[in-house]
């Protein structure tokens, strides 16, 4: 969560930044997400899914290495380990800015499908060429 949030201020992308939120904010159009564990390192959720034998993939996506959630999970890593608390201050700052950028008209309606869509076209129908 606070890799998102960082990427989402990295790349000025309001209307997924509002998308954080693990509460009660909702967007007509989209389903209320549901985030029970949005605070819980992602360290000890892995070693409880390790603990309760629960089947990890192993390989890693080859192109994440290039991928700029990469570089924020680097960043995070290494301040966290020097500044403890603070992935949990990025994720909570992000969840106090959500008010204010939810504010803002940042969603679109897809020309063709009419679902939501932060563009004219929506990905789905950019992918399928509609």
């Amino acid at each position: 969560m606070a890799q998102s949030a960082l990427l989402n201020l990295l790349r000025g992308d309001l209307g997924k930044m509002a998308s954080l939120d693990a509460g009660g904010f909702t967007r007509p159009g989209f389903v209320k997400r549901i985030k029970p564990l949005c605070e819980v390192p992602e360290r000890e959720t892995t070693l409880y899914a390790y603990i309760q034998g629960f089947e990890l993939q192993g390989t890693a996506c080859p192109y994440a290495g290039e991928a700029m959630r990469e570089d924020a999970r680097k960043f995070l890593g290494e301040m966290e380990t020097r500044r403890p608390g603070t992935l949990f201050t990025t994720f909570n700052t992000a969840l106090k800015l959500i008010p204010e950028v939810a504010t803002v008209e940042t969603m679109k309606t897809c020309k063709i499908c009419g679902e939501p869509s932060t563009g004219a076209i929506c990905r789905v129908c950019q992918l399928l060429d509609v």
